[in-house]
């Protein structure tokens, strides 16, 4: 998983805090990493990218300028966030899934 805890400036932003990490359903101790982020429950809008990271922007994109405007649903206040869902075929990034998870709520 992965997520920008402030939206990057450009889409090639090099100063751009990315946070990469794991789903618990409870909070553990690891040796990995001491920080946490914890979501808020409420809706969120589930998106399917299928194919090459190179071009997950355009999915992006159209969530936040089309599908987003075109329904009842406004921004809730927290990250949106990527999942990355392996495939047993890594020769083939046609079959890679991200899916990108949205915070939204009735507008």
């Amino acid at each position: 998983m992965s997520c920008f805890p402030d939206p990057p400036r450009n889409l090639n932003d090099s100063e751009a805090n990315v946070w990469f990490g794991g789903a618990f359903i409870e909070r553990t101790n690891t040796r990995w990493s001491n920080n946490w982020h914890q979501f808020r429950a409420g809706k969120w809008a589930v998106f399917e990218h299928w194919g090459g990271y190179e071009f997950l922007y355009q999915t992006w994109n159209r969530i936040y300028r089309n599908w987003l405007s075109q329904t009842e649903y406004m921004l809730r206040d927290d990250i949106p966030f990527e999942a990355y869902l392996p495939h047993s075929d890594t020769s083939d990034r046609s079959k890679q899934l991200t899916r990108i998870y949205v915070p939204v709520k009735k507008a």
